[in-house]
C-alpha cells in the first residue's frame, strides 16, 4: 500500500541534542523525519481505528497485529511537479559564490600526504581555481537523481532544490518558532525559569510526504494520524502514485589496466545505522575490507555527513529507546568489487534498505524504512582503478 501524508499543522520531530527547559532552552526538528517517524504513526492509526486489537503486552509479538508491517521506502513527494525529492549526495559540492544552485562531484585522488585518514584514495574539488563547500542540507529531484546515479562526466553538474530559508523559490519546508513557558500542573500557573522555544517546520503546500509499506492489512485508506512530537495531525490518504525506480548503471568493463576490478558507490536515501558509527560492520577496519551475502568488497572511500541521534519510545515497556547514532542520509559509499560480482552487487544492494541490526532491536531498523541505498556508477574517467583498490 502507498499513502500521501499531509500534515495539517507545524511538524516537530525533536533531534538528538539535549533539551530541559531553563537550561537548554531551545529544541529543534529534524526535516525530513525519520523513517521510524511514519513507522510508528502507521502503527498508532491502525490501532486507533481498531483499538480492540491493541494490547501493550502482546506489541512486537506474533500476536501483534502490525508485526508484519515494512516501510519500503519513505520520500517527498511534489504534487505539482509529480516528481520525488531526495537528499542530495554528499560526495557533491557547490562553489563558495554559487548563485545559480549547481553542485559537481568530487574528484577520486590518491592519497599524497600523511594522515589518520583510513583510504588511501581521497575526494577531492573537481579543480583548484574555486573554493567550493559542502551541499548538506540540499535536495535534488528525481531527474537530477537518476543522472546522478548513471555517473557524472566532464564536470558535468547537478541541479539542485532551495532549502534555504528567504531563496526566491518557496523552500521545501521552513522554520517557525514557537516560544512557551512550562505549567504547574497543581497551581496552573507558570513556571519560574521554564521559558522555551522550539523550531518546528512547515512543510510547503505543493509537498507531501510518500510512505511505501506493505504488512498492516486493515488499515483505511484514507484517516488521520499522528505525525510526530506534540499529537500534531496529518491527513493520509492511499494512491497509485508509483514510487520511484531507477535503472541499475550501465557497467562496462574497465578501460583501465585492471579489469578484474570494479567500482561503484552506494547512495543512502534514508538514515542508516552501522554498529561501528559511519563504518558497516562487515567492514574491517584495519584492512576496509569486509563480505556481505557473499560478496567481497573494497570500501575505497566514502563522503559521510553529520551523525543523527535518534531514540523514540517503547510503547510496550512505555520507556524511552536508547538514543542510537545514525549515518545522515545523502551519505556515499565508495566499493570496489571484482567484475564478475558486479551484476550481483545491483541485486543485492539496488533499492535495499542496507544497515546493521543490534540483537534487542525488534522492529528492525530495516524493516522501519532505515538504510535505503541506490547503487549509482563511478565515472570511468575520474580515476585509475589500479591507484584505489
Amino acid at each position: 500500500m502507498r499513502v500521501l501524508i499531509q500534515p495539517l499543522d507545524l511538524l516537530f520531530v525533536r533531534d538528538g541534542k539535549p533539551f530541559s527547559m531553563g537550561e537548554d532552552v531551545t529544541a529543534q526538528s529534524v526535516f525530513p523525519p525519520p523513517p521510524s517517524t511514519f513507522y510508528g504513526a502507521l502503527r498508532s492509526a491502525y490501532f486507533g481505528t481498531n483499538p480492540n486489537e491493541f494490547t501493550p503486552r502482546q506489541l512486537n509479538t506474533d500476536d501483534d497485529p502490525t508485526v508484519s508491517l515494512t516501510v519500503r521506502g519513505v520520500h517527498v513527494y511534489d504534487v505539482e511537479k509529480k516528481h520525488f525529492i531526495f537528499p542530495i549526495p554528499l560526495d557533491l559540492v557547490i562553489k563558495e559564490d554559487d548563485s545559480e544552485r549547481q553542485a559537481y562531484e568530487l574528484q577520486m585522488k590518491e592519497r599524497n600526504f600523511s594522515s589518520n585518514y583510513p583510504f588511501r584514495t581521497i575526494l577531492a574539488p573537481p579543480d583548484e581555481q574555486n573554493m567550493y563547500r559542502s551541499a548538506e542540507g540540499k535536495y535534488i529531484n528525481e531527474k537530477e537523481l537518476k543522472k546522478y546515479l548513471q555517473g557524472l562526466r566532464n564536470n558535468e553538474h547537478i541541479r539542485y532544490l532551495p532549502p534555504e530559508e528567504g531563496a526566491d523559490e518557496q523552500p521545501i519546508a521552513k522554520t517557525e518558532m514557537k516560544i512557551g513557558i512550562a505549567i504547574d500542573r497543581r497551581t496552573r500557573t507558570a513556571e519560574e525559569s521554564k521559558l522555551y522555544r522550539m523550531g518546528m517546520k512547515r512543510l510547503h503546500p505543493a509537498y507531501r510526504f510518500f510512505v511505501d509499506f506493505d504488512g498492516l492489512d486493515g488499515l483505511k485508506d484514507s484517516g488521520l494520524l499522528r505525525l510526530g512530537g506534540e499529537g500534531r495531525t496529518a491527513f493520509y490518504s492511499k494512491t497509485e502514485i508509483e514510487p520511484p525506480t531507477f535503472a541499475w548503471p550501465d557497467y562496462h568493463p574497465n578501460s583501465s589496466s585492471s579489469p578484474s576490478r570494479q567500482l561503484f558507490k552506494l547512495y543512502f536515501a534514508a538514515p542508516t545505522y552501522f554498529a561501528n558509527g559511519w563504518l558497516p560492520s562487515w567492514i574491517d577496519p584495519e584492512t576496509m575490507s569486509g563480505e556481505y551475502q557473499g560478496i567481497k568488497l573494497d570500501l575505497v572511500t566514502a563522503a559521510v555527513g553529520k551523525y543523527m541521534a535518534l531514540g523514540g519510545f517503547d510503547m510496550k515497556e512505555r520507556y524511552p529507546k536508547p538514543m542510537r547514532r545514525f549515518v545522515g542520509a545523502g551519505s556515499v559509499y565508495y566499493f570496489a568489487v571484482s567484475s564478475e560480482h558486479i551484476e550481483e552487487v545491483t541485486t543485492i544492494f539496488h533499492d535495499q534498505c542496507i544497515c546493521d541490526e543490534p540483537q534487542w532491536t525488534k522492529p528492525t531498523y530495516a524493516q522501519q524504512g532505515f538504510g535505503l541505498c541506490y547503487v549509482g556508477k563511478v565515472a570511468a574517467n575520474e580515476t585509475d582503478e589500479t591507484s584505489v583498490v
